[in-house]
């Protein structure tokens, strides 16, 4: 989440979400030591909060290890104190950005989602190629 956060800022995406942005908190508990696999998709939520501000939420839905089950792991939160519709449509917006960015991500580092098995099948491919096997 920190990467596709960082393809946000850097591209000048972020200016607009950053004037109003109360926080951003990547969210790391409870999710997996490793993502070894690629069947999920990046999804945002952006809606009221309980009590105050607006939030978009970041998840990836689906399988991310090979062997695991199909849900929803949660992957960062943006707030802002804000609850005007030019506010929720700016934090709409970064929603799209942030899908954007993470497809990019996930195109960019594609082997760091690959099953042990695939990784093991690259290897050998790999080893042919150079003729060492």
């Amino acid at each position: 989440m920190k990467a596709i956060q960082q393809m946000a800022v850097d591209s000048g995406h972020f200016a607009e979400a950053e004037a109003i942005l109360d926080y951003f908190q990547p969210y790391t508990l409870d999710g997996p030591a490793k993502i070894t696999c690629d069947d999920f998709v990046f999804i945002t939520d952006v809606n009221f909060g309980g009590n105050e501000g607006i939030y978009l939420v970041c998840y990836a839905k689906g399988r991310i290890s090979e062997d695991g089950e199909k849900k929803l792991w949660r992957l960062g939160t943006y707030k802002t104190l804000g609850t005007s519709l030019s506010e929720m449509q700016i934090f709409g917006k970064l929603g799209g950005t942030l899908t954007f960015f993470a497809r990019k991500y996930l195109w960019d580092n594609s082997e760091r989602f690959l099953t042990d098995r695939e990784l093991r099948v690259h290897a050998i491919k790999e080893k042919h190629k150079e003729g060492k096997v």
